[in-house]
């Protein structure tokens, strides 16, 4: 079923449904929207450094890898770290 089909569907059965399950609809659409929100939000904190990187990304005096480069390392260092754990 597609989301337009699905959203159809919802929209009339939410027009002829008891007020329990309208209730229980929202109070579950609520939580998701809250859920939503809160794990997208950054601290102040966490917006000045993401916003500190993106300056210095952007002026081209940041280090990037490319993830073909970085993999291998990290794996190794992964491998090690079992080794020396195990």
């Amino acid at each position: 079923m597609t989301a337009i089909t699905l959203k159809k569907k919802v929209h009339e059965y939410v027009e002829t449904t008891d007020d329990k399950i309208l209730k229980a609809v929202y109070t579950i659409l609520e939580a998701h929207a809250k859920t939503k929100k809160e794990a997208s939000a950054l601290s102040t904190a966490q917006k000045r450094e993401l916003d500190k990187r993106m300056k210095l990304f952007e002026a081209g005096k940041m280090e990037v890898y490319d993830w073909k480069d970085v993999y291998p390392r990290a794996a190794a260092v992964c491998r090690e770290t079992l080794t020396v754990v195990g």
